[in-house]
């Protein structure tokens, strides 16, 4: 969609929205202080994905949108170095602005990436992938009626997954949420699970060249989510 035709800038915001943390994050941990890696983000996003029309010229059969993506920030990063004194671009009116708020958001996600910048990109690339899974699964399952269900998933597994924290107590959840008993609450998270599976691999399936990699990329993306400083 991005790459042309109705609805192609909504696509290209998304999609720059979406992934700015992974490349903001590589740069960070690369030494740059904030400022610095803000501007070089701003200036990928605009001088790379807008202007050089890296979405227009993505071909799955050559492979992954997140390994080109990482390629092109390296490369992008190396023209800089042997062009230092080349005349910065005037982003006019930005797609996509990292204002101050976006800035300091995005920094408050990095400080819990590994320090090494090629594993800081991909574990930002995956909690990018997984955040925006989590929101449309939540979305679902509140549409569904299934609220409990997904409180249940969420405090059980994806803030363990997310921040380390212990699973909630079952006991709690079931007073909390009125179920019946732990047998019960098993089952609704279960239920939850297998939607936020679904649509994870959704997700997984509009960055990978062929569906027979989907699972291959499902469990690089939970052991770099699960990587820590």
């Amino acid at each position: 969609a991005a790459a042309g035709g109705p609805g192609s800038r909504d696509a290209i915001a998304s999609i720059l929205e979406r992934f700015q943390p992974a490349v903001f994050a590589y740069l960070r941990r690369t030494g740059r202080d904030p400022e610095t890696a803000a501007d070089l983000t701003q200036g990928f996003l605009c001088e790379v994905v807008l202007d050089g029309r890296l979405l227009e010229h993505a071909d799955p059969r050559r492979g992954r949108f997140r390994t080109l993506l990482f390629t092109s920030l390296r490369n992008h990063l190396a023209d800089r170095h042997r062009h230092a004194t080349r005349q910065r671009r005037d982003p006019g009116t930005p797609i996509l602005s990292l204002d101050r708020v976006a800035c300091e958001r995005i920094e408050a996600a990095s400080g819990s990436l590994p320090a090494d910048p090629d594993r800081a990109f991909s574990a930002a690339w995956a909690r990018s992938i997984v955040l925006a899974a989590l929101e449309e699964a939540a979305g679902t399952c509140r549409g569904l009626g299934m609220t409990a269900h997904w409180t249940i998933f969420e405090h059980r597994v994806i803030r363990p997954l997310l921040d380390g924290s212990p699973p909630r107590p079952y006991e709690e959840l079931i007073r909390e949420l009125g179920v019946d008993d732990a047998s019960r609450a098993a089952n609704m998270m279960i239920s939850a699970k297998r939607r936020f599976a679904r649509t994870v691999r959704e997700h997984v399936l509009r960055t990978v060249a062929d569906p027979a990699d989907v699972d291959q990329e499902i469990r690089e993306l939970l052991a770099d989510l699960g990587a820590r400083p």
